[in-house]
């Protein structure tokens, strides 16, 4: 992102979020109802358009790359519901949003989170853009949003100086949308960093960007994708293939219990014969 501004990718990932809303409840991957209310007024004009010709667009410029992301939000959200209706030694007691954006799980799940705090962490100027479309909505007590300049400081420590933190608790982690902004020793660093910072058994949930290989004029232009992203100030710089994420994660303290990738997404949740874009990957890892 470009230094003191908020995230031009995070305000379209909520935007995607919140046009999958206005689709048909049959053929909806997602339901969001609550990302609108946290865009901008241009981008929520933009989500309130007639469907047709806006999504036309958006799948030309990058094809399936809404159908991915809204397909990404799902399956987080599905791992995240089933961690937070466990009950005794195995409840969860608090939930990590690393680099939130604009986030609306904590809107959403009220009734399951049940008063766990959810920590947002981001850069502050994302937050700020944020918190002023949250302060519209009424407070939200079980949300603490945590400002944190990665450059400059680790999370971990930015997340420790908050009372409400409990280190070493059962936390469900979700990171989204971050990984292929960052180098290999910065994700690695992150993960490590979490595992120390949460307790045995916590989970996190993560998105991966890979190489597409082959000759086709699509696959030329899916590789030129870190060029194009890198114009607006956001390069994709880590490239991880699924086959590599298992060993990836294992190496960092974290083991994969679920993981899909196009194709899979594709069965899990498509259907209506949107087809995700075939560079993005997500694993669901546990901590030992």
């Amino acid at each position: 992102m470009i230094a003191g501004l908020p995230s031009l990718t995070a305000e379209f990932v909520c935007l995607f979020r919140a046009r999958e809303a206005r689709v048909d409840p049959a053929m909806r991957i997602l339901d969001d109802d609550r990302a609108v209310d946290l865009l901008s007024p241009a981008m929520a004009a933009l989500a309130r358009a007639p469907q047709g010709v806006v999504d036309r667009l958006f799948n030309w410029m990058i094809p399936g790359l809404a159908t991915t992301l809204v397909c990404r939000h799902r399956f987080l959200d599905d791992h995240l519901l089933q961690e937070l209706a466990k009950r005794g030694s195995d409840e969860v007691e608090q939930v990590i949003v690393l680099g939130a954006g604009l986030d609306a799980r904590a809107l959403r799940f009220t009734a399951e989170l049940r008063g766990r705090t959810v920590f947002e962490v981001d850069f502050p100027s994302t937050l700020g853009r944020k918190r002023k479309q949250l302060e519209k909505l009424g407070p939200v007590p079980h949300l603490e949003q945590v400002g944190c300049d990665f450059a400059v400081e680790s999370f971990a420590d930015a997340l420790l100086r908050s009372p409400r933190f409990q280190k070493g608790a059962k936390t469900v982690v979700l990171w989204e949308g971050v990984t292929m902004y960052l180098e290999r020793a910065a994700v690695r660093r992150t993960l490590e960093d979490l595992r120390s910072v949460v307790g045995a058994g916590s989970s996190v949930g993560i998105d991966f960007w890979f190489l597409i290989d082959g000759r086709s004029v699509s696959s030329t232009v899916r590789r030129m994708l870190p060029q194009l992203l890198g114009i607006v100030g956001e390069p994709v710089l880590l490239s991880l293939h699924p086959e590599d994420a298992p060993g990836f994660l294992r190496s960092t303290g974290w083991d994969v219990v679920d993981a899909a990738d196009p194709r899979s997404l594709s069965t899990r949740y498509v259907k209506d014969g949107r087809r995700p874009a075939p560079s993005f990957h997500f694993v669901w890892a546990e901590s030992r």
